[in-house]
């Protein structure tokens, strides 16, 4: 099965879906060794772009600013965005949604993260 070859020592070559798979595979190892690592970074905007820019390495979209906030309109499904099925925040609104992402990651609440920390993906705030 080409799922295996993200981690086989035989020679397969992986397909697109397959790539990205493996890529999201490494890039968790990547954001837990950073978070536990004395040194590493912390949850905050530069391991987020990091994390993209990990995502995105040999893929889909790689040469389409890896790391880095988005700078045109993109949606999901449909041919422009009045059909699509997602249409996130249009790209002039980014500019303050991740220094607010941020404030809110680490900001000292009276509820416990875990609750609270999926609403992050909120799709107002999807930079990328």
């Amino acid at each position: 099965m080409y799922l295996l070859a993200c981690g086989s020592k035989e020679e397969v070559a992986p397909d697109d879906d397959v790539r990205e798979i493996c890529n999201y595979l490494e890039t968790l190892s990547y954001v837990r060794a950073e978070l536990v690592r004395q040194d590493g970074l912390s949850l905050s905007m530069r391991l987020l772009n990091e994390t993209h820019r990990h995502l995105m390495q040999g893929v889909r979209g790689a040469s389409k600013q890896p790391g880095g906030i988005r700078r045109s309109q993109n949606w999901l499904g449909g041919s422009r965005p009045g059909n699509a099925r997602f249409v996130p925040s249009p790209a002039q609104a980014l500019p303050g949604l991740p220094g607010e992402l941020e404030k809110y990651l680490h900001a000292q609440d009276e509820l416990p993260p875990l609750p609270t920390r999926p609403l992050i993906r909120h799709p107002t705030c999807s930079p990328w």
